[in-house]
């Protein structure tokens, strides 16, 4: 690696919209229905942190926080272990964590559509 030029391996979500089109009762419990603004990114990773940070701090129905408790705290250690794999240079375990993330995002979608 240069002084200058530095090589990093990231995870980003190439299209915001495809996180509002796969997981539309999430992304609105935390969203809502307003637009993001110019320099606000959505992507999965934020998905989780707003899910994460709802489930502290607003005042979700008390139904709602219970069924998406148990899931929004996995899928949190996930981001935290998928954050290690990049550091650590692991493209093999971030790209299987990613695929857990988005599996686990997918399974609370389905359990908030039943509460």
């Amino acid at each position: 690696m240069g002084k200058v030029l530095q090589v990093r391996v990231m995870a980003y979500t190439f299209d915001p919209d495809d996180v509002r089109r796969t997981w539309p009762l999430l992304y609105t419990q935390v969203w809502g229905e307003r637009s993001p603004r110019p320099d606000e990114m959505r992507g999965v990773a934020e998905l989780v942190q707003a899910l994460d940070d709802g489930l502290r701090f607003e005042p979700w129905d008390g139904r709602v926080k219970k069924v998406l408790e148990p899931g929004v705290r996995s899928l949190s250690a996930l981001m935290q272990q998928l954050e290690t794999a990049l550091g650590d240079w692991d493209p093999r375990q971030a790209n299987s964590l990613s695929e857990r993330i988005e599996e686990g995002l997918s399974e609370l979608e389905k359990e908030l559509a039943k509460a």
